[in-house]
């Protein structure tokens, strides 16, 4: 059974300015070790697709003026996030 601990590292995985997940070199490696920490607790691809929402949510939701455009933007990444761990992820 999951511990969990993979959740505590989303957060590093997204930059601070742009909110994208893995586009810079230090988040890219940190979404490495994310993988790595959901392939070894056995975590599937929609699990993590809705804590990845629940992160961004808790993080932005209160300061966005346009919700169908930060919708958007929680859309663009979680099709990255699948694009790149669909495959290793059940």
């Amino acid at each position: 059974m999951s511990n969990f601990s993979w959740k505590n590292n989303i957060p590093d995985c997204f930059g601070d300015s742009d909110g994208k997940f893995a586009i810079h070199k230090e988040d890219l490696d940190q979404a490495i070790e994310l993988l790595q920490e959901c392939c070894n607790e056995n975590v599937s691809i929609n699990e993590l697709l809705i804590e990845v929402e629940n992160y961004l949510r808790h993080k932005h939701g209160g300061n966005v003026k346009n919700q169908n455009k930060f919708q958007s933007h929680i859309d663009e990444q979680k099709e990255r996030i699948r694009s790149m761990f669909g495959a290793w992820l059940p």
